[in-house]
């Protein structure tokens, strides 16, 4: 009577704790596949960026956020991660001679002119080395026009740049 209903109850209910636990236990361990597989994504994404001498960099306007990859601050001869950047920390390496330039592009994109996609820009290192940068970036608007976020990449392309000069001067 009582005994077997109770005893069927207990049967019952450690069943049930027991598929959730093996749930649960499923659960955490495609938790766990996917922050594996997920951070070999950001290890390939690094070990690319590394070989093409590329470095990448994201701006939220909403938040201020502006995030460096590791391979931007080593283009610049940082160690990465050395500083948190802010929206102006780019303009403090940018070559004398091109920040009004790099200030009229901030500009432009802030007023939704985005004249074309890319621009090469002189910096300087933080160990003084000039260096050449093919600065891409795509922009995200809001409804109103204004920029939202903008992704964007940092290529160093002065190897590139004094072959293309000294071609031209051989002419």
């Amino acid at each position: 009577g009582v005994t077997g209903i109770l005893i069927g109850a207990a049967v019952s209910e450690s069943r049930r704790r027991t598929g959730a636990l093996a749930r649960n236990r499923t659960e955490l361990e495609a938790d766990r596949a996917t922050a594996a597989a997920q951070k070999e994504i950001e290890l390939n994404h690094a070990r690319a960026q590394e070989i093409a001498g590329v470095g990448s960099y994201r701006w939220d306007s909403a938040t201020g956020e502006v995030w460096w990859s590791d391979q931007f601050y080593r283009l610049l001869g940082i160690e990465p991660g050395a500083f948190a950047p802010t929206s102006e920390s780019f303009h403090d390496f940018v070559h004398p001679e091109d920040r009004g330039r790099m200030e009229r592009l901030v500009e432009d994109i802030r007023a939704g002119r985005t004249p074309g996609t890319a621009n090469i820009v002189r910096v300087i290192r933080k160990d003084g080395e000039p260096r050449w940068f093919k600065l891409a970036r795509e922009v995200e608007r809001g409804p109103d026009g204004a920029p939202r976020r903008i992704f964007g990449v940092v290529q160093d392309i002065t190897d590139e740049y004094k072959t293309s000069q000294a071609l031209r001067e051989s002419r």
